[in-house]
């Protein structure tokens, strides 16, 4: 008679090719295998025959749904599932690292590796929890260490509380692992996140000790000689009894887990006598909200890779999260030379599998290290929507101080997917000179919703670039209908454009630039008025070249090239005009239909001016 993996291997063959058992538990074997048509190593689980029961079949095969809507880089993805020869089956990464049980077997572990065990795995419960997914068995030996990341597996008895599905479990049968069960497992009680939390507070406090806990003790009265004072107080209250007491979510516990910054008497009084080390004190308690980014960051948002390809969506992904990204001044977009910090850089990539969108995403730093990594989905038809949670995942990492306020932009322009597709395709042309197609983009995003301001003030930027009429009246009564709809840095913007004092204006933009000196807008509005309107009130036009060669340094603009090429012209600076003019050619972009030649008279211009023959 065959064995089991005989039978599997002949019913998958010539798909999948097995190669030797690896793991057995009550409900299923897993096997170690190849994907022969990618030519990678995988995992394939076989539920028992013995046990194909018609109740148990559906357990393996929610187990296998629940799986494939988790895609989180702290969770085994899972890429197949079906059944062959009357064996079910599903196929998932194969993982080549040590399980939390096999590291515990050599003792406990440094506090470091405990905090970063710990919010990894909060994070992907909450992956599993925002799905109303309950996972039931977290213990050491579903948890995977690698090298970079801690991954999550076997949900074979998750809990799954949706209108379409209830659970499997019997009345009276308790499915757990004992010693990791939360007190209301035991007592048959609905079981929820808080359940999940519990479990995790009973691996962490074994990391920390080497010693499981002693589910009798009030969690207040343990021993926690071993446990380090960080940890301490963030595990008692995962480990309440009761589960109201516990944190509400795992963010809460993700929350309680991160450093905090220490502050001692010393650098509270810190030679500061009487009244000002009362003010210093209230300053501490009560800082202002949210409290500023205490650094600068230097970060490259890149072009996403989209699979399957397309024409701008990986580009107009990028400038999305950008936007999204507009209320963190600490942020610098692109290589700033001026930046103390090694240099960061996004790497992200989109696919479309069937109705979904999945995006995964990776800071890699200069010296190839990769960071915050995560993965997002959505059954949109368009994925823009998953900007707002790249740019969270940068705030997270950079300035986890500031993360709960923060608000994606993008989430808050619109909730119309088409009108922010029109958007972002406008953002790029306008930056590469195309001003009447990104006047036309943003006409038809405001067109399809007319509440995205954003759009309106886009368009009457893109207008005025292309020399066509423009209303200051209408742009006043739009920013007053939709002021809180803007970003800080836009709402500066604006109300410089709105100013009529021109010393006034210049102020106004010079404090939006100081403030948002990564922030295209800001550079490049900045230098545009100096150019234009600086010489009115005193201002060179040498200071515009600086202004604008700013905005050169945030990001490649071929308006500011422009520019700067046209006022080493006008003054007559033939050698810094021939270096804008090379500089400019270099960005090589096409006029639309409508917009003068830019880059063809600016040429011109050059050889009129220095060489008429």
């Amino acid at each position: 008679m065959a064995t089991l993996q005989e039978r599997l291997a002949q019913a998958l063959a010539p798909r999948y090719a097995l190669e030797s058992e690896i793991a057995a538990g009550g409900m299923g074997v897993v096997f170690l295998g190849e994907d022969t048509t990618l030519q990678r190593k995988v995992a394939i689980k076989v539920l028992r025959p013995e046990l194909a029961t018609a109740d148990m079949a559906t357990r393996f095969s929610r187990e296998a749904r629940v799986l494939a809507k988790l895609s989180h880089p702290n969770i085994v993805a899972i890429h197949d599932t079906g059944k062959a020869d009357g064996l079910h089956y599903y196929v998932m990464d194969y993982i080549e690292g040590e399980t939390l049980d096999d590291r515990l077997s050599r003792g406990p572990l440094p506090q470091d590796e405990v905090l970063h065990i710990g919010i990894e795995l909060l994070s992907a419960l909450h992956a599993v929890h925002s799905v109303n997914v309950v996972h039931r068995d977290i213990k050491p030996a579903n948890i995977f260490l690698l090298d970079d990341r801690v991954l999550l597996g076997d949900f074979g008895i998750a809990h799954v509380s949706t209108a379409e599905e209830t659970s499997l479990t019997k009345p009276g049968l308790h499915l757990m692992t004992p010693r990791y069960a939360a007190p209301e497992q035991w007592s048959g009680a609905a079981v929820t996140a808080r359940t999940d939390l519990y479990a995790l507070g009973l691996v962490l406090f074994e990391c920390c000790t080497g010693q499981h806990w002693d589910q009798e003790d009030d969690s207040e009265e343990g021993s926690w000689i071993s446990v380090p004072r960080p940890l301490d107080t963030a595990l008692k209250r995962a480990l309440r009894k009761r589960p109201s007491e516990r944190y509400a979510d795992a963010r809460g516990f993700q929350d309680a887990l991160r450093p905090k910054r220490s502050i001692t008497p010393q650098r509270i009084v810190g030679g500061v006598g009487g009244i000002a080390a009362v003010a210093v004190v209230l300053w501490l308690l009560w800082p202002p909200s949210p409290p500023p980014p205490l650094k600068q960051v230097d970060v490259a948002i890149n072009e996403f890779v989209v699979s399957p390809p397309t024409d701008s969506l990986g580009l107009q992904m990028a400038a999305a999260v950008r936007q999204s990204l507009l209320p963190i001044p600490g942020i610098r977009f692109g290589g700033a030379a001026d930046s103390a910090i090694p240099r960061y850089s996004t790497e992200a990539s989109l696919s479309r599998r069937g109705e979904q969108w999945v995006l995964r995403f990776n800071l890699v730093d200069s010296a190839g290290g990769k960071h915050a990594a995560n993965s997002f989905s959505t059954i949109a038809e368009l994925p823009y929507g998953l900007a707002d949670s790249v740019a969270l995942g940068i705030v997270e990492f950079f300035f986890p101080e500031i993360a709960t306020d923060f608000e994606g932009q993008v989430g808050r322009a619109s909730d119309n997917l088409v009108a922010i597709a029109d958007w972002l395709a406008g953002e790029i042309a306008f930056f590469d000179d195309q001003w009447q197609t990104a006047e036309d983009h943003f006409a038809r995003a405001y067109s399809r919703d007319p509440d995205f301001a954003l759009a309106y003030w886009r368009w009457f930027n893109a207008r005025q670039w292309g020399r066509r009429p423009t209303y200051t009246d209408s742009l006043a009564i739009v920013y007053q209908a939709h002021k809180e709809a803007f970003s800080p840095l836009d709402r500066k913007l604006i109300e410089a454009r709105l100013e009529p004092n021109l010393n006034r204006r210049l102020d106004l933009l010079d404090e939006a630039f100081g403030a948002y000196r990564s922030r295209p807008y800001a550079a490049l509005l900045r230098g545009n008025e100096l150019f234009h309107r600086g010489p009115l009130v005193g201002h060179s036009l040498l200071e515009a070249t600086s202004a604008l060669s700013d905005a050169q340094q945030v990001r490649q603009l071929a308006p500011a090239y422009n520019q700067v090429l046209w006022a080493y012209i006008r003054l007559g600076m033939k050698d810094q005009a021939w270096k804008a003019l090379e500089m400019r050619t270099a960005i090589q972009t096409r006029p639309s239909p409508g917009d003068p030649p830019v880059q063809q008279l600016l040429e011109l211009a050059y050889y009129s001016r220095f060489e008429p023959e």
